[in-house]
């Protein structure tokens, strides 16, 4: 098999997360989509959810990380990603995107993200 991965997409959570402190201390809503990779060729042979990479846990662990405060939607990235890597060591990559919803600027912009791979 090439690869083999689970998507978790349009996550919605909310954080304090922004540079203005009344955007930390208010909050906004975000969207977290990731997808990360492991050998799942167990998990399809066995149909045993112990060989799975259990994505009811994994969104645990990232709603739990979105509970801290940031200045940046790059600092919650990153602390997301370290934090699922740490809990799910079968995870040997993955994309990750934090899109904030209503982004406190002065246009018509509907959304901004942000995505890192590892």
């Amino acid at each position: 098999m090439k690869a083999s991965y689970i998507d978790i997409t349009g996550l919605k959570v909310f954080a304090r997360v922004g540079v203005a402190e009344a955007e930390r201390r208010i909050g906004n809503r975000f969207e977290i989509s990731a997808r990360l990779h492991y050998d799942a060729s167990e998990a399809m042979r066995t149909d045993d959810i112990g060989a799975a990479l259990n994505y009811a846990d994994v969104t645990r662990v990232i709603v739990g990380e979105c509970a801290s405060e940031a200045m940046l939607i790059e600092n919650l990235a990153w602390r997301i990603r370290q934090t699922v890597a740490a809990a799910f060591p079968q995870i040997t990559a993955g994309s990750l995107t934090v899109t904030k919803l209503h982004p406190p600027i002065p246009a018509p912009t509907p959304t901004v993200s942000f995505t890192c791979e590892w």
